[in-house]
């Protein structure tokens, strides 16, 4: 897919939306406030949440019934560097909560890092993405915690 910078605000709009789901979730369900870090610079920083709880949103996993950890993006195809992303940004995380409107799934990131190291050739390279599929058995053998929701708002 070509790089649009409407497709890019799209996602990002996705991403917020979804980011105050889990936290309502997780506060509903687990009982934890989360701090959401505002501003590019200071996630950059700090991380994603002050609790060091990284979010993603996986729309593709009610269809696929995989999830997609992402190590490393470019904002530019064209761009030669990458940059490290999820598991391996460099920041305060320690917990990685992802999914859609229907399940949370949370998980280690020290254990995720360890399975991208023991499956490097499951690697999956786009334009703009490096990441790994995790396929339904390893998701119930590596997620931590499994927040399932009542609702769809998605």
């Amino acid at each position: 897919m070509a790089y649009t910078h409407g497709y890019y605000d799209q996602m990002l709009a996705q991403g917020m939306a979804y980011e105050g789901y889990v936290r309502m979730q997780i506060e509903q369900q687990l009982y934890i406030k989360l701090d959401i870090v505002q501003g590019l610079e200071q996630q950059e920083d700090i991380g994603e949440t002050r609790q060091g709880v990284e979010i993603k949103y996986d729309k593709k996993y009610a269809h696929t019934q995989n999830l997609y950890i992402e190590l490393a993006e470019k904002c530019r195809p064209w761009k030669a560097e990458w940059t490290p992303a999820g598991i391996y940004r460099d920041d305060n995380t320690w917990l990685i909560a992802i999914g859609d409107y229907t399940v949370i799934f949370l998980f280690s990131k020290r254990q995720l890092q360890q399975h991208v190291q023991m499956h490097w050739d499951q690697i999956i390279r786009t334009e703009t993405s490096i990441g790994i599929l995790l396929d339904p058995s390893t998701i119930e053998r590596l997620a931590v915690h499994i927040i399932k929701s009542e609702t769809s708002n998605g």
